[in-house]
């Protein structure tokens, strides 16, 4: 069972029974040693035990699942308008940034484009478990308001570290 394959419960249950059955024989069985029985209850014990945890992970991953359908349902419209709005805004960004504009003007727009893609990734990267918290809604709730500034930080440095990496593979080829 520990050659790298995750072990489902209807086989540790088998195995199970199979022991169970050992152990029934072996107590029947006046030839049998007080060790090797031991074993086998030991056996039996952890097998117990390792299907209550299969089935534990089993119904945590159903929950989570079930919980990742439902924000995906309940959160489907605000995310396309602000998936929307962000996408405008990049546009907008990058209509600036190639205009012939002065340095100041290029140089806000590089910012205001810089500000979409992190927008843009936060409403695509967000936790599907969690409530989503809009981008461009008030939140009056402090909890909601860090924990938005935290994924939006976070992904900031993601796109940062991404883009640097991108731009080593450039040098690199040059």
């Amino acid at each position: 069972g520990s050659d790298g394959k995750k072990r489902t419960v209807p086989s540790v249950k088998r195995e199970r029974r199979s022991v169970a059955r050992l152990l029934q024989k072996m107590r029947e069985d006046k030839d049998a040693s007080a060790e090797a029985i031991e074993a086998l209850e030991s056996r039996f014990k952890n097998l117990d035990a390792e299907v209550e945890r299969l089935e534990t992970e089993r119904d945590d991953e159903q929950i989570r699942k079930k919980t990742e359908i439902e924000h995906q349902n309940r959160f489907r419209k605000i995310k396309f308008f602000e998936r929307q709005k962000a996408t405008r805004k990049l546009k907008k960004s990058q209509r600036l940034a190639s205009e012939d504009n002065s340095e100041k003007v290029r140089e806000k727009a590089l910012e205001m484009e810089r500000e979409a893609r992190i927008d843009l990734a936060y409403i695509r990267t967000f936790p599907k478990t969690e409530d989503y918290v809009g981008l461009f809604v008030e939140v009056k709730d402090e909890a909601k308001a860090a924990r938005r500034a935290e994924i939006r930080s976070e992904v900031s440095r993601k796109l940062l570290s991404n883009a640097e990496e991108d731009e080593l593979e450039a040098n690199a080829v040059l």
